[in-house]
């Protein structure tokens, strides 16, 4: 799936073979990074607008909690359940609904965050709108690090 997409920027790590878990871990982790760099940007420059309400962290930690939710279920067990383990019906089932309330944490992190953006940044308009952004930023770059690592990796039979 992200064999086209990850391939041109990867060609210079990976020279022989391509490693597609090795990767879409990288990208993972440069769109995990600039979405807390953001954050941590946005914290230095604007300490006087992020320190009035402590809330502008919540969608980044929550975004960032998806993410190792997310991403501590395997694919495998997902798209060939009876493939997986024998007669593992209700371990499978726990995973679906782990995949799920993950998901339903990162979906609301980036609601979060557009909330913020409008209520607290766009209607006020005495203070900088950037902060606004960086937060909803912060949470797009976490979601689109947590589908390529979730979906761009392949699980390794041992």
């Amino acid at each position: 799936m992200f064999r086209s997409i990850a391939s041109p920027f990867c060609c210079n790590f990976f020279p022989k073979t391509f490693n597609q878990n090795a990767c879409a871990s990288l990208i993972s982790g440069l769109l995990f990074f600039t979405g807390w760099w953001l954050m941590i940007d946005t914290h230095v420059n604007y300490a006087d607008i992020i320190t009035k309400n402590g809330m502008y962290y919540l969608p980044g930690i929550a975004s960032t909690m998806a993410f190792f939710i997310i991403n501590m279920v395997p694919l495998r067990m997902i798209e060939e359940p009876y493939g997986y383990e024998d007669n593992a019906r209700c371990s499978i089932l726990i995973a679906t609904i782990i995949l799920f309330v993950g998901l339903v944490i990162a979906f609301s992190a980036v609601i979060g965050s557009m909330y913020i953006l409008i209520n607290d940044f766009l209607v006020v308009s005495e203070d900088s709108i950037w902060p606004g952004f960086a937060i909803l930023l912060q949470c797009i770059f976490i979601f689109c690090a947590n589908l390529v690592m979730k979906f761009g990796t392949k699980s390794n039979d041992f």
